[in-house]
């Protein structure tokens, strides 16, 4: 490239070893090192073999690439694969062109739970998406089945460079399992997000500590 300016890759599709597993949502793929930090931010890391040589789970599966570091060549999912990434797994990484097309809903459906002291102090759930990177995010879920307190259920997102409050409106908005809906759609709408969108809890309910809070969401990359 001219005036000495690197070159960036962005394949459509790249093969890349597991040779290190952080959990199972962080792992490493040396053979990445040296690129650039975010390149694969919004590409699906698409299981191509399992390494057992087996043909078991995740063989066969994607989830959507969240992070990279080009210094080490590690790499965030949005979740895990319904069985545990191992060292020595094929991994194909897929441009979103190519794996939307791949699957035409084009989503990454992500659902999980956490245990936390809710009532200690206002406790995340969950963070979708990543910071500096695009994603359209189609619904986001809270369940609080398992609360019996008030409970306000907070979301943050960067708006020039600081994280923001940018739900609910108004801030004094709170639900509780037995009146209202004990799922709660904090996004039901296509929408962007430009930063990571930081989803939080808290009850006002000591006897909520330590239960468990279901979420859900779709997310697609841009």
């Amino acid at each position: 490239m001219s005036g000495g300016l690197p070159v960036v890759r962005y394949d459509l599709a790249m093969y890349a070893l597991v040779t290190s597993v952080l959990s199972p949502t962080v792992f490493i793929c040396s053979g990445l090192a040296g690129q650039t930090s975010g390149q694969y931010i919004g590409y699906s890391a698409a299981v191509l073999y399992d390494g057992g040589g087996t043909g078991a789970a995740p063989q066969g599966e994607k989830q959507l690439i969240t992070a990279f570091n080009g210094n080490t060549g590690q790499m965030s999912i949005a979740a895990g694969y319904t069985a545990a990434i191992a060292v020595g797994d094929v991994l194909l990484l897929l441009h979103p062109s190519v794996a939307n097309g791949m699957n035409s809903s084009g989503q990454a459906t992500v659902s999980g739970t956490l245990s936390a002291n809710w009532q200690a102090a206002e406790q995340t759930l969950v963070t979708i998406g990543a910071n500096g990177s695009s994603f359209k995010l189609h619904i986001a879920l809270v369940s609080i089945a398992n609360l019996i307190g008030n409970i306000t259920i907070r979301a943050y997102h960067r708006i020039n460079g600081v994280e923001r409050r940018i739900y609910p409106i108004p801030a004094a908005t709170t639900f509780t399992a037995a009146a209202s809906a004990p799922g709660i759609p904090i996004w039901d709408t296509t929408g962007v997000i430009t930063e990571a969108l930081r989803v939080t809890v808290q009850s006002d309910n000591a006897g909520d500590n330590g239960a468990a809070v279901d979420y859900e969401y779709k997310l697609e990359a841009m």
